[in-house]
């Protein structure tokens, strides 16, 4: 498994790039993480970190669903974003894509690794 050093701490992620441990996350790592996967923009918009946090919240209180269709529609009606507005802010709305960028590990993601 990759290990990289960001901050001065050793960050480990599986073979298919999702966070292992989620309490090593931060806003940073996010942003280096979503870079590094091509989206140079996270973080722009404040909506972002309502998507991404809200998605954290969902899995600390083990509420994930189990399939992309019903993420996507708790994050429209827990953030108040339209699905049209998610795939603006994000250039397209990808849930394994969000689930990296949110730190949480593959077996929390709907569509698997």
């Amino acid at each position: 498994m990759p290990i990289i050093t960001f901050e001065g701490k050793e960050i480990e992620f599986d073979d298919n790039g999702y966070l292992v441990d989620f309490s090593k996350w931060t806003r940073e790592l996010a942003v280096k993480i979503a870079w590094e996967g091509g989206f140079k923009k996270l973080g722009e918009y404040k909506r972002h970190w309502v998507v991404l946090e809200f998605l954290r919240d969902l899995y600390q209180k083990d509420m994930l669903p189990s399939n992309d269709g019903e993420v996507i529609y708790l994050l429209t009606k827990g953030t108040g974003l339209t699905l049209g507005k998610l795939h603006r802010i994000f250039e397209g709305l990808s849930i394994p894509r969000l689930m990296k960028w949110a730190g949480l590990p593959a077996l929390s993601c709907p569509a698997g690794a």
